[in-house]
């Protein structure tokens, strides 16, 4: 009976071993694909950026009035 509560106690090194193997693929599948994902936001984000500044263009031409985006809004985001 002891030596049955003993066994019971906590995970074996195989055990940790399987878990850290079954971890590390899930993320070696992950971060391939978050690192796609974040260039594809990225350029999404710069010409939505882009055809807001056109159309604040367009939109002073016909107001005459002179506001613009700031230039560092550019800078974060149209690396």
């Amino acid at each position: 009976m002891r030596r049955m509560i003993r066994n019971e106690k906590g995970f074996t090194l195989v055990e940790m071993l399987i878990v850290l193997a079954v971890i590390s693929v899930l993320v070696l599948l992950v971060i391939p694909n978050a690192m796609t994902i974040l260039g594809t936001a990225n350029e999404q984000g710069c010409e939505a950026l882009n055809t807001s500044a056109n159309a604040l263009r367009i939109s002073n031409e016909l107001t005459g009035d002179n506001a613009s985006i700031p230039q560092s809004s550019f800078d974060r985001v149209c690396d």
